[in-house]
Protein backbone atom coordinates (compact mmCIF):
# COMPACT_ATOMS: atom_id res chain seq x y z
CA UNK A 1 0.00 0.00 0.00
CA UNK A 2 2.85 2.38 0.82
CA UNK A 3 4.42 1.77 -2.60
CA UNK A 4 1.10 2.68 -4.25
CA UNK A 5 0.81 5.88 -2.19
CA UNK A 6 4.41 6.84 -2.99
CA UNK A 7 3.78 6.36 -6.72
CA UNK A 8 0.51 8.27 -6.61
CA UNK A 9 2.13 11.09 -4.66
CA UNK A 10 4.95 11.42 -7.19
CA UNK A 11 2.73 11.65 -10.26
CA UNK A 12 -0.11 13.79 -8.92
CA UNK A 13 1.73 17.12 -8.31
CA UNK A 14 3.50 17.04 -11.69
CA UNK A 15 0.36 16.67 -13.79
CA UNK A 16 -1.60 19.04 -11.55
CA UNK A 17 0.92 21.85 -12.11
CA UNK A 18 0.53 21.48 -15.88
CA UNK A 19 -3.26 21.45 -15.56
CA UNK A 20 -3.13 24.71 -13.58
CA UNK A 21 -1.39 26.47 -16.49
CA UNK A 22 -4.19 25.40 -18.84
CA UNK A 23 -6.84 26.48 -16.31
CA UNK A 24 -5.19 29.90 -15.91
CA UNK A 25 -5.16 30.32 -19.67
CA UNK A 26 -8.81 29.33 -19.85
CA UNK A 27 -9.76 31.92 -17.24
CA UNK A 28 -7.86 34.65 -19.11
CA UNK A 29 -9.62 33.64 -22.33
CA UNK A 30 -13.00 33.76 -20.59
CA UNK A 31 -12.19 37.29 -19.39
CA UNK A 32 -11.31 38.32 -22.94
CA UNK A 33 -7.64 38.97 -22.12
CA UNK A 34 -6.68 36.14 -24.48
CA UNK A 35 -8.77 36.77 -27.59
CA UNK A 36 -9.76 34.12 -30.12
CA UNK A 37 -7.40 35.65 -32.67
CA UNK A 38 -4.56 35.64 -30.16
CA UNK A 39 -5.05 31.94 -29.36
CA UNK A 40 -5.14 31.11 -33.08
CA UNK A 41 -1.95 33.09 -33.66
CA UNK A 42 -0.17 31.34 -30.79
CA UNK A 43 -1.27 27.96 -32.16
CA UNK A 44 0.04 28.71 -35.65
CA UNK A 45 3.26 30.16 -34.23
CA UNK A 46 3.75 27.05 -32.10
CA UNK A 47 3.37 24.71 -35.07
CA UNK A 48 5.56 26.81 -37.36
CA UNK A 49 8.32 27.81 -34.92
CA UNK A 50 8.30 26.95 -31.22
CA UNK A 51 7.45 23.25 -31.46
CA UNK A 52 9.97 22.54 -34.26
CA UNK A 53 12.63 24.31 -32.18
CA UNK A 54 11.78 22.19 -29.14
CA UNK A 55 12.00 18.97 -31.17
CA UNK A 56 15.27 20.00 -32.82
CA UNK A 57 16.82 21.06 -29.51
CA UNK A 58 15.86 17.93 -27.59
CA UNK A 59 17.03 15.53 -30.29
CA UNK A 60 20.36 17.27 -30.96
CA UNK A 61 21.13 17.49 -27.22
CA UNK A 62 19.47 14.38 -25.82
CA UNK A 63 20.17 11.72 -28.42
CA UNK A 64 23.59 10.02 -28.13
CA UNK A 65 23.74 6.75 -30.13
CA UNK A 66 27.19 5.83 -28.76
CA UNK A 67 26.09 5.72 -25.11
CA UNK A 68 22.90 3.78 -25.85
CA UNK A 69 23.59 1.02 -28.41
CA UNK A 70 20.04 -0.32 -28.18
CA UNK A 71 18.45 3.10 -28.60
CA UNK A 72 16.37 1.83 -31.52
CA UNK A 73 14.16 -0.17 -29.12
CA UNK A 74 12.53 3.03 -27.89
CA UNK A 75 11.28 4.33 -31.26
CA UNK A 76 10.14 0.79 -32.10
CA UNK A 77 8.19 0.71 -28.84
CA UNK A 78 6.48 3.94 -29.94
CA UNK A 79 5.37 2.19 -33.12
CA UNK A 80 4.11 -0.81 -31.11
CA UNK A 81 2.14 1.52 -28.82
CA UNK A 82 0.69 3.22 -31.89
CA UNK A 83 -0.38 -0.09 -33.46
CA UNK A 84 -1.96 -1.38 -30.22
CA UNK A 85 -3.88 1.88 -29.85
CA UNK A 86 -5.04 1.75 -33.46
CA UNK A 87 -6.21 -1.86 -33.02
CA UNK A 88 -8.19 -1.00 -29.87
CA UNK A 89 -9.74 2.01 -31.61
CA UNK A 90 -10.67 -0.08 -34.66
CA UNK A 91 -12.55 -2.51 -32.40
CA UNK A 92 -14.22 -0.02 -30.05
CA UNK A 93 -15.07 2.49 -32.79
CA UNK A 94 -16.11 -0.19 -35.27
CA UNK A 95 -18.46 1.31 -37.83
CA UNK A 96 -17.60 4.92 -36.93
CA UNK A 97 -14.02 5.28 -38.14
CA UNK A 98 -14.88 6.51 -41.62
CA UNK A 99 -17.52 8.94 -40.37
CA UNK A 100 -15.36 10.22 -37.53
CA UNK A 101 -11.70 9.97 -38.62
CA UNK A 102 -10.72 12.55 -35.99
CA UNK A 103 -11.67 10.12 -33.22
CA UNK A 104 -8.85 7.77 -34.27
CA UNK A 105 -6.00 10.01 -32.98
CA UNK A 106 -8.21 11.39 -30.18
CA UNK A 107 -8.78 7.89 -28.84
CA UNK A 108 -5.17 6.79 -28.40
CA UNK A 109 -2.49 9.29 -29.51
CA UNK A 110 -1.01 10.67 -26.33
CA UNK A 111 1.16 13.41 -24.89
CA UNK A 112 4.50 11.64 -25.22
CA UNK A 113 6.90 14.50 -24.52
CA UNK A 114 6.74 17.14 -21.83
CA UNK A 115 4.55 15.20 -19.39
CA UNK A 116 7.13 12.43 -19.47
CA UNK A 117 10.02 14.80 -18.77
CA UNK A 118 8.22 16.65 -15.96
CA UNK A 119 7.06 13.53 -14.11
CA UNK A 120 10.27 11.59 -14.79
CA UNK A 121 12.25 14.29 -12.99
CA UNK A 122 10.14 13.74 -9.88
CA UNK A 123 10.28 9.94 -9.98
CA UNK A 124 13.97 9.63 -10.92
CA UNK A 125 15.70 12.87 -9.82
CA UNK A 126 19.19 11.36 -9.97
CA UNK A 127 18.58 9.88 -13.43
CA UNK A 128 16.60 12.73 -14.94
CA UNK A 129 18.90 13.07 -17.96
CA UNK A 130 18.65 9.37 -18.77
CA UNK A 131 14.87 9.50 -18.43
CA UNK A 132 14.84 12.51 -20.73
CA UNK A 133 16.85 10.54 -23.28
CA UNK A 134 14.25 7.77 -23.17
CA UNK A 135 11.59 10.37 -23.88
CA UNK A 136 13.40 11.95 -26.82
CA UNK A 137 14.17 8.58 -28.41
CA UNK A 138 10.54 7.51 -28.05
CA UNK A 139 9.36 10.81 -29.52
CA UNK A 140 11.79 10.27 -32.38
CA UNK A 141 9.20 8.06 -34.09
CA UNK A 142 6.06 9.08 -32.22
CA UNK A 143 6.20 12.72 -33.33
CA UNK A 144 6.31 11.81 -37.05
CA UNK A 145 3.33 9.50 -36.48
CA UNK A 146 1.47 12.28 -34.66
CA UNK A 147 2.29 14.89 -37.30
CA UNK A 148 1.50 12.64 -40.27
CA UNK A 149 -1.33 10.20 -39.49
CA UNK A 150 -2.53 12.20 -36.50
CA UNK A 151 -2.61 15.54 -38.28
CA UNK A 152 -4.20 14.08 -41.41
CA UNK A 153 -6.99 12.35 -39.48
CA UNK A 154 -7.68 15.04 -36.86
CA UNK A 155 -8.32 17.53 -39.66
CA UNK A 156 -10.86 15.19 -41.29
CA UNK A 157 -8.48 13.65 -43.81
CA UNK A 158 -10.55 10.52 -44.36
CA UNK A 159 -13.30 12.67 -45.87
CA UNK A 160 -11.14 14.15 -48.66
CA UNK A 161 -8.42 12.99 -51.07
CA UNK A 162 -5.00 12.29 -49.56
CA UNK A 163 -2.23 14.74 -50.49
CA UNK A 164 1.35 13.93 -49.60
CA UNK A 165 2.20 17.60 -49.04
CA UNK A 166 -0.34 17.76 -46.20
CA UNK A 167 1.78 15.52 -43.96
CA UNK A 168 4.95 17.57 -44.53
CA UNK A 169 4.76 19.85 -41.49
CA UNK A 170 7.43 21.95 -39.70
CA UNK A 171 7.53 19.59 -36.65
CA UNK A 172 8.05 16.56 -38.91
CA UNK A 173 10.80 18.32 -40.85
CA UNK A 174 12.53 19.36 -37.61
CA UNK A 175 12.38 15.78 -36.32
CA UNK A 176 13.85 14.26 -39.48
CA UNK A 177 16.56 16.91 -39.94
CA UNK A 178 17.69 16.74 -36.30
CA UNK A 179 17.82 12.94 -36.33
CA UNK A 180 19.83 12.88 -39.55
CA UNK A 181 22.26 15.48 -38.19
CA UNK A 182 22.86 13.50 -34.97
CA UNK A 183 23.41 10.21 -36.80
CA UNK A 184 25.84 11.93 -39.17
CA UNK A 185 27.57 13.83 -36.35
CA UNK A 186 26.80 17.20 -37.96
CA UNK A 187 24.95 18.57 -34.92
CA UNK A 188 28.32 19.30 -33.27
CA UNK A 189 28.98 21.91 -35.97
CA UNK A 190 25.97 24.04 -35.00
CA UNK A 191 27.28 27.38 -33.66
CA UNK A 192 26.56 27.89 -29.97
CA UNK A 193 24.57 31.15 -30.48
CA UNK A 194 22.34 29.37 -33.01
CA UNK A 195 21.88 26.38 -30.68
CA UNK A 196 21.08 28.66 -27.74
CA UNK A 197 18.54 30.62 -29.77
CA UNK A 198 16.81 27.41 -30.89
CA UNK A 199 16.78 26.16 -27.30
CA UNK A 200 15.22 29.38 -25.97
CA UNK A 201 12.50 29.30 -28.61
CA UNK A 202 11.85 25.63 -27.89
CA UNK A 203 11.40 26.29 -24.17
CA UNK A 204 8.33 28.36 -25.01
CA UNK A 205 6.60 25.45 -26.78
CA UNK A 206 5.33 23.62 -23.68
CA UNK A 207 3.69 26.56 -21.86
CA UNK A 208 2.32 27.89 -25.14
CA UNK A 209 0.73 24.53 -25.99
CA UNK A 210 -0.98 24.62 -22.58
CA UNK A 211 -2.11 28.21 -23.21
CA UNK A 212 -3.63 27.10 -26.52
CA UNK A 213 -5.27 24.10 -24.86
CA UNK A 214 -6.79 26.18 -22.05
CA UNK A 215 -7.85 29.01 -24.35
CA UNK A 216 -9.41 26.64 -26.86
CA UNK A 217 -11.32 24.72 -24.21
CA UNK A 218 -12.57 27.96 -22.64
CA UNK A 219 -13.84 29.34 -25.95
CA UNK A 220 -15.52 26.14 -27.10
CA UNK A 221 -19.14 25.39 -26.17
CA UNK A 222 -19.19 21.95 -24.62
CA UNK A 223 -22.07 19.80 -25.80
CA UNK A 224 -21.19 16.64 -23.96
CA UNK A 225 -24.58 15.13 -24.73
CA UNK A 226 -23.67 15.29 -28.44
CA UNK A 227 -20.35 13.52 -27.96
CA UNK A 228 -20.90 11.50 -24.78
CA UNK A 229 -20.45 8.10 -26.41
CA UNK A 230 -17.26 9.21 -28.22
CA UNK A 231 -15.83 10.70 -25.02
CA UNK A 232 -16.50 7.56 -22.99
CA UNK A 233 -14.91 5.31 -25.61
CA UNK A 234 -11.84 7.54 -25.97
CA UNK A 235 -11.36 7.74 -22.19
CA UNK A 236 -11.77 3.98 -21.90
CA UNK A 237 -9.06 3.35 -24.49
CA UNK A 238 -6.53 5.98 -23.42
CA UNK A 239 -6.85 6.11 -19.64
CA UNK A 240 -7.70 2.49 -18.88
CA UNK A 241 -7.14 -0.12 -21.61
CA UNK A 242 -3.74 1.14 -22.82
CA UNK A 243 -2.15 1.25 -19.34
CA UNK A 244 -3.71 -2.09 -18.37
CA UNK A 245 -2.20 -3.74 -21.46
CA UNK A 246 1.21 -2.14 -20.87
CA UNK A 247 1.32 -3.06 -17.18
CA UNK A 248 0.25 -6.63 -17.90
CA UNK A 249 2.87 -7.16 -20.62
CA UNK A 250 5.70 -5.55 -18.64
CA UNK A 251 4.83 -7.35 -15.39
CA UNK A 252 4.71 -10.76 -17.09
CA UNK A 253 7.98 -10.06 -18.95
CA UNK A 254 9.96 -9.64 -15.73
CA UNK A 255 11.92 -6.83 -17.40
CA UNK A 256 11.44 -4.57 -14.37
CA UNK A 257 14.02 -6.62 -12.43
CA UNK A 258 16.80 -5.30 -14.66
CA UNK A 259 15.28 -2.15 -16.23
CA UNK A 260 12.95 -0.56 -13.63
CA UNK A 261 13.20 2.97 -15.00
CA UNK A 262 12.59 1.90 -18.58
CA UNK A 263 9.50 -0.08 -17.53
CA UNK A 264 8.15 2.88 -15.56
CA UNK A 265 8.72 5.02 -18.66
CA UNK A 266 6.59 2.66 -20.79
CA UNK A 267 3.84 2.51 -18.15
CA UNK A 268 3.68 6.29 -18.09
CA UNK A 269 3.60 6.54 -21.88
CA UNK A 270 0.65 4.16 -21.98
CA UNK A 271 -1.21 6.13 -19.29
CA UNK A 272 -0.67 9.68 -20.57
CA UNK A 273 -3.77 11.55 -21.80
CA UNK A 274 -4.37 12.75 -25.35
CA UNK A 275 -1.73 14.86 -27.12
CA UNK A 276 -2.24 18.61 -26.75
CA UNK A 277 -0.69 18.91 -30.21
CA UNK A 278 -3.99 17.63 -31.60
CA UNK A 279 -5.53 20.94 -30.57
CA UNK A 280 -2.65 22.82 -32.20
CA UNK A 281 -3.28 20.86 -35.38
CA UNK A 282 -6.98 21.70 -35.40
CA UNK A 283 -6.27 25.38 -34.77
CA UNK A 284 -3.70 25.43 -37.58
CA UNK A 285 -5.26 23.06 -40.15
CA UNK A 286 -8.95 22.74 -39.27
CA UNK A 287 -11.11 19.98 -37.80
CA UNK A 288 -13.96 19.33 -35.37
CA UNK A 289 -12.83 21.57 -32.53
CA UNK A 290 -15.92 21.04 -30.41
CA UNK A 291 -15.56 17.26 -30.31
CA UNK A 292 -11.79 17.35 -29.85
CA UNK A 293 -12.02 19.87 -27.02
CA UNK A 294 -14.63 17.79 -25.21
CA UNK A 295 -12.47 14.66 -25.48
CA UNK A 296 -9.31 16.45 -24.32
CA UNK A 297 -11.12 18.09 -21.41
CA UNK A 298 -12.38 14.70 -20.26
CA UNK A 299 -8.98 13.08 -20.86
CA UNK A 300 -6.90 15.64 -18.97
CA UNK A 301 -9.40 15.96 -16.13
CA UNK A 302 -9.46 12.20 -15.71
CA UNK A 303 -5.68 11.84 -16.05
CA UNK A 304 -5.11 14.03 -12.99
CA UNK A 305 -6.20 10.95 -11.03
CA UNK A 306 -5.67 8.01 -13.41
CA UNK A 307 -2.02 8.76 -14.27
CA UNK A 308 -0.77 8.75 -10.66
CA UNK A 309 -3.10 5.80 -10.01
CA UNK A 310 -1.37 3.65 -12.66
CA UNK A 311 2.07 4.80 -11.50
CA UNK A 312 1.07 3.70 -8.00
CA UNK A 313 -0.30 0.36 -9.24
CA UNK A 314 2.94 -0.36 -11.11
CA UNK A 315 5.10 0.46 -8.08
CA UNK A 316 2.87 -1.64 -5.85
CA UNK A 317 3.18 -4.62 -8.21
CA UNK A 318 6.96 -4.33 -8.26
CA UNK A 319 7.25 -3.97 -4.50
CA UNK A 320 5.29 -7.21 -4.10
CA UNK A 321 7.09 -9.08 -6.88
Amino acid sequence: MQAFLDGFGSGFPAILSLALIAVASGLLARKGIFSEGMITGIAKGSVACFLPCLIFDKITHGFNPASMPFWWILPISALITFLIGWALTAVIFMGDMRRKPDMIPLAFMHNAGYLSVAIGQDLFPEQANAFGAYTFLYVLLYNPLLWTFGKYLISGGAERPFRVREIITPPLCANLIATAMVLAGWHRAIPRPVSSAISMLGEAAIPLSLVVLGGTLANTPFKFHHHGKDILRAVLIKLFLMPIIAITILHLSGLAATEPMLCMFWVMQAAFPQATNLILQIRAYGGNRERASAVLLAGYTGAILTLPFWIGIWQALQSGA
